[in-house]
């Protein structure tokens, strides 16, 4: 779609032809590099180090957790290929009605939460600016500050994707010094021979709770093919799957090894406060406003996604007033958690494990249909909402989709275990968090036998790959 960076995007949800995209797969490098620029994963790498990890086992817990950026990169070409956003292309594994509510509803539930998250973040870090700046802190800042982010992430947000890439290829330039100044600062302060683990008598347990914290991070990125249906569908793939999945990456390990290795210096129950503690006093006003912007960046991907979720779940209302009401949502969660909430860091973990086990289901159904379909979505089809389409099915729900990801939603939250609550099937299992391998593994064995079973003729397995009448990427 050709338009400058200062015109609001008006194209929703509805499928874009090949002649009006514009977009380009380093678009998305420096797009997800500067999202991925925020508190959150700091405080996420500090929170790990409270299971009791060593230091060589938090770098196995990053490094494995977010190699799947690069399974967010292969979404990232399903809209390339079909010219719709993920909330569309789950028609084809819930069916037109069924979409509705557990396709681009739990895109929107997803949204709302991680929009949640990064406005706290984004919030604090704006509180601590305003205290170098000699602002008073109390209730009246905290608030101004939380509407100053929410105002800027949502109007970015309405501006749309050229206002993104414009503004993720400057702001990429200013995170890179930021990041290696932040890395030259805190190796000086580190001292692996002085550190010593949290204690615990359950290291494995430990381990996989962290690797589950981790992998939600990467996982919130499934709708990645919201950004790349701009990209026309001659594209090569594996340049996309670069893009995203590097540009993803790199922020996301190297902020969670900055905070693990700062761990091992400082105290880091107040991440913000713990980094600005290891580097001079100037670089760390700096630091805190690159990681404030980054948040901002996060927030409006998140929101700008999201809000094509809300028009497919069939709710008549235009992009920009999707992206505004999506933005009010998560600004009054982001008003409990900041005024009200007493433990932001339980809050965390247990919203982050349970966006895990959200969204791992949701993943592995559409890695499984986006195999079977080797990555082909019609995206004209897609948008056909009458019981002509193709992906009807049975009365406009897919049953075998449905029912897979109700089972394997159910399977993740009984497996898991959060600050304030543990699931029986962990609870089992000596309180192992199982939520997003179990969550993902039944949902997509489920979805392959009942797919198999229950969808009618006409889409079984040996048709699926060649539903699509569009060009395909090679």
């Amino acid at each position: 779609m050709n338009a400058s960076a200062s015109a609001v995007e008006v194209q929703g949800a509805s499928f874009i032809p090949d002649e009006q995209r514009s977009g380009r797969p380093r678009d998305l490098f420096f797009m997800f590099l500067s999202a991925n620029v925020t508190q959150l994963y700091v405080v996420i790498s500090a929170t790990i180090m409270l299971f009791g990890l060593e230091v060589w086992q938090a770098v196995v817990v990053i490094l494995l957790s977010n190699t799947l950026m690069f399974l967010m990169g292969w979404f990232a070409t399903l809209g390339a290929a079909g010219g719709v956003p993920t909330s569309i292309i789950t028609r084809a594994i819930f069916g037109l009605r069924g979409n509705r509510i557990f396709g681009a509803g739990v895109v929107v539930v997803l949204s709302a939460m991680v929009t949640t998250v990064n406005l706290v973040i984004g919030t604090q870090g704006g509180l601590v600016i305003a205290e170098r700046l000699g602002i008073a802190q109390g209730p009246a800042t905290t608030a101004v500050v939380c509407g100053l982010i929410v105002l800027t992430s949502v109007g970015l947000a309405i501006y749309g994707y050229n206002m993104m890439v414009r503004t993720s290829g400057v702001l990429t330039i200013i995170i890179a010094a930021a990041f290696v100044l932040l890395a030259f600062f805190v190796v000086q302060k580190v001292d692996l021979a002085a550190f010593v683990p949290v204690p615990t008598d359950q290291p494995v347990i430990g381990f996989i709770i962290a690797l589950t914290l981790c992998i939600a991070m990467p996982l919130s990125w499934g709708s990645a093919a919201d950004f790349a249906r701009q990209i026309p569908s001659t594209a090569r793939r594996t340049p996309i799957v670069l893009a995203v999945g590097l540009g993803g990456m790199i922020p996301l390990v190297g902020l969670e090894l900055i905070g693990v290795l700062a761990a091992t210096a400082t105290d880091m129950t107040d991440p913000i406060a713990g980094l600005v503690g290891l580097v001079p006093d100037w670089f760390g006003t700096v630091l805190v406003v690159v990681i404030v912007i980054g948040s901002i960046m996060n927030t409006v991907m998140t929101i700008y996604g999201g809000s094509f979720g809300i028009q497919a779940a069939g709710v008549p209302v235009n992009r920009v007033t999707a992206v505004i009401a999506l933005g009010l949502t998560a600004a009054a969660a982001t008003v409990y958690v900041l005024f009200l909430a007493d433990d932001f860091l339980g809050i965390l973990q247990l919203g982050l494990t349970c966006l895990g086990s959200i969204a791992a289901p949701l993943t592995a159904i559409l890695l499984i249909d986006s195999i079977r379909r080797r990555g082909r979505y019609d995206g004209r089809a897609l948008s056909v909402t009458s019981p002509d389409s193709p992906f009807w099915y049975r009365g406009g729900f897919r049953i075998s989709g449905i029912v897979a990801l109700l089972v394997g939603s159910v399977i993740a939250l009984l497996s898991l275990n959060g600050a304030s609550y543990q699931g029986p099937i962990s609870r089992w299992l000596g309180g192992v968090d199982m939520s997003i391998l179990f969550g993902g593994l039944v949902t997509a064995v489920l979805f392959v036998i009942l797919s198999r079973v229950l969808d009618r003729p006409a889409l079984t397995s040996a048709d699926l790959p060649i539903l699509s009448t569009e060009r395909t990427m090679p």
